[in-house]
């Protein structure tokens, strides 16, 4: 059994870390080393872009985490509560503030981690229409400077190819 959580918590995630990373840098230096000036700037820009949106996510997740923390040791506390003292509720003929406390903890509880996974695949949205604007932007740079159709042709489909593959890997 040790073996296994070891195995899955942290030889696995260690090594697709590693293989990404690998093809990360295979990746930007193929990119380089097919169109030095276009490449460079298009992956500026998308990682600039990828730096703000991840600043903003990181803000909004951290609040967030405080949320789900917050009524987490709530709907805790209330279950604790409810069962410990069932008879005294029963007796008292309390259930219904108890249903109601626990039901408004829990509903913003759900909410929460509902805004959390949200939030977690907002930016590869936001990055994918910002990797498509950068094309647009290479392409009217690049047919403004008088590089050849098939040139820049090539290297915008590699820049499109290869940012389809590593934008995926990069929200991981």
């Amino acid at each position: 059994k040790r073996t296994t959580e070891v195995v899955g918590q942290i030889i696995v995630p260690l090594l697709s870390i590693l293989s990404t990373l690998i093809f990360i840098v295979a990746v930007v230096f193929g990119l380089i080393y097919m169109g030095q000036m276009v490449s460079i700037l298009a992956l500026g820009l998308i990682g600039v872009c990828y730096l703000v949106v991840g600043a903003f996510v990181k803000q909004a997740l951290l609040k967030k985490s405080i949320e789900i923390g917050e009524n987490g040791t709530t709907v805790i506390h209330y279950l604790n509560v409810g069962i410990s003292g069932i008879r005294e509720i029963i007796l008292s003929n309390s259930r219904r503030f108890f249903i109601d406390k626990y039901g408004a903890a829990d509903q913003n509880l759900r909410r929460a981690q509902a805004e959390v996974q949200i939030v977690g695949q907002y930016p590869r949205s936001i990055i994918e229409g910002l990797a498509i604007a950068t094309l647009l932007i290479v392409t009217f740079v690049s047919s403004r400077n008088g590089v050849s159709d098939v040139a820049g042709l090539s290297v915008l489909a590699l820049l499109a190819m290869t940012g389809h593959k590593l934008l995926p890997l990069i929200q991981q």
